[in-house]
């Protein structure tokens, strides 16, 4: 019996150690880079400069007010909620190197509602693009929000230390904010609406709490919800019509030998050259999986410094001449990079 615990213990020591040998050298760091994202389509070239302007207010503002008591509303959730999209818009395009955008603080009357008013007039365009100096208008020309607040009472049967069952109560709290925002997107010169788009957004928070109003204090207000909700719409939006900077998540190597750790280091610091120069040296040693690695993280390097046919040559060459599987997926998520960059060439011009 003791002979049997023994070898049982034996077993379990050797089978962690081993699996910890076969995991720990292939851990992967992250990194984020920073890649420019191209929009949804390329504007007309002589559009270098952008204004936005608030064109949703109700054209009543008593019934407004009506709606807001009988939806729940507060009096001025869609007017705050509009400026929050707008200012998501400015902040999505001061990211973009394709426009200039100015914030113009302009409000006027739309339709208050879902549905999109008439065009403004081109003489109106006009005035606007001369007295802020720009091309084109970007007008937030419908706006609506609704929020729902739930609240439902959770009973939990729990023991205490002596074994008892006894209910436990408590409380969960939900906000959900929906928005729906339509955008014009005006070009003078050539007198011709760009883009007509309408998009819904939604967001939901919970919270939780010993009694009711301690739930209810765990979310934000309806005001905050449907401000976050329209800022992220309008973000949106300037992502459509506009290339913009993101970040994108990629692995690396960073365990193996001395030389992977040292080059891991430089990676974390961006210096991506140093790291490569590491990397290259590894590639000539006579550990092919370890060659492996190294030409996958050349791949990343290449990358990082956007040279992405190089990067993909040197993912190909990890995947074909080492066998490293994961280089088949950073292959296929290069592949789509080139092609993102094939239309950000036309769009940036």
């Amino acid at each position: 019996m003791l002979f049997n615990s023994i070898k049982f213990k034996h077993l379990l020591t050797l089978s962690i150690t081993l699996c910890l040998f076969a995991i720990l050298p292939g851990c992967m760091s992250s990194t984020q880079l920073q890649v420019l994202q191209p929009a949804e389509f390329a504007l007309p070239d002589h559009v270098e400069s952008i204004a936005t302007i608030n064109r949703s207010l109700p054209p009543k503002k008593f019934g407004n007010t009506v709606e807001a008591i009988f939806t729940g509303e507060t009096i001025y959730q869609d007017r705050i909620g509009a400026n929050r999209a707008i200012t998501g818009l400015t902040e999505a395009l001061m990211r973009t190197p394709r426009f200039t955008v100015k914030h113009t603080n302009i409000e006027m009357v739309g339709s208050g509602r879902r549905q999109l008013p008439p065009p403004l007039s081109w003489n109106e365009i006009e005035r606007i693009c001369d007295t802020y100096n720009v091309d084109a208008v970007a007008a937030l020309e419908a706006y609506d929000s609704d929020t729902d607040v739930t609240c439902r009472k959770r009973e939990n049967t729990r023991k205490d230390k002596d074994g008892n069952e006894y209910i436990e109560i408590d409380y969960c709290t939900e906000l959900d904010a929906r928005v729906h925002l339509g955008w014009r997107l005006y070009d003078p010169k050539t007198r011709r609406i760009i883009d007509e788009f309408g998009v819904t957004k939604r967001r939901d928070w919970s919270g939780s709490g010993r009694y009711e109003a301690d739930a209810l204090s765990d979310i934000p207000s309806k005001e905050f919800g449907v401000g976050e909700t329209s800022f992220a719409a309008g973000t949106f939006y300037g992502m459509r019509i506009a290339p913009t900077f993101v970040y994108t998540s990629r692995d690396y190597y960073a365990k193996g030998d001395n030389r992977m750790k040292m080059a891991a280091r430089y990676a974390r610091s961006n210096r991506w050259k140093e790291a490569a120069g590491i990397w290259k040296q590894v590639m000539g040693g006579a550990d092919r999986k370890l060659a492996g690695r190294a030409a996958y993280n050349m791949a990343l390097a290449c990358e990082a410094e956007g040279k992405l046919t190089s990067a993909k040559d040197w993912a190909t060459k990890s995947y074909t001449q080492f066998g490293n599987k994961k280089a088949k997926r950073y292959i296929r998520e290069l592949d789509h990079r080139i092609y993102e960059q094939g239309l950000l060439n036309n769009q940036m011009n």
